[in-house]
């Protein structure tokens, strides 16, 4: 079969970037200066040292994640959570299983709703929600070595601004004065 009769071929002939005066340009885009792809490398550098740290407690910077989760946001069901982590529910109920087997987390049928099944801390959670983040300080502090805090708030405000305008929700900063209106 001749190429231009690939019934799979794509045509990229009407591409174009949608804003000229983006930061973004065809001329100069490369991909090792793409945020996208500087995001995603860094978060699997921090993701990477913290597994390290949490081998020696049989966690994993996702489980970690879940039981920080459950402890600071209002998520209680494997559903919430998912949704918070950008994961679907068949890999949550894995997960979700994995720690209950280590007595972190239980489930618990709803009172007042006998489908619903929500997931609480056990107090052995509880204790790992408030010592382990210790592990998260020690790795982002090594990786943050060189900024100051001023860079670190204009570095984490950016973010925030980069979710909200992918249409993220962003919790308001634990710095932030709520104002009376």
């Amino acid at each position: 079969m001749a190429p231009e009769d690939n019934p799979h071929k794509l045509d990229f002939s009407d591409l174009k970037v949608e804003d000229p005066n983006g930061l973004y340009q065809i001329e100069d885009y490369r991909l090792s200066e793409s945020l996208g792809y500087l995001l995603k490398r860094t978060m699997s550098m921090l993701s990477t040292a913290l597994d390290q740290e949490l081998t020696r407690y049989d966690l994993t910077h996702p489980q970690f994640s879940i039981l920080m989760i459950l402890t600071e946001r209002n998520c209680s069901t494997a559903a919430d959570i998912a949704r918070e982590t950008c994961g679907d529910t068949g890999a949550m109920t894995r997960m979700l299983d994995r720690l209950e087997a280590k007595g972190l987390v239980r489930r618990v049928r709803s009172l007042e709703d006998r489908r619903i099944v929500n997931i609480e801390l056990t107090d052995a959670g509880r204790l790992a929600a408030e010592k382990i983040p210790i592990l998260a300080i020690n790795a982002l502090n090594r990786f943050l070595q060189g900024f100051d805090r001023d860079e670190l708030e204009q570095m984490k405000s950016f973010l925030r601004r980069l979710l909200s305008n992918g249409g993220f929700a962003v919790l308001p900063t634990s710095n932030t004065t709520p104002t009376s209106e």
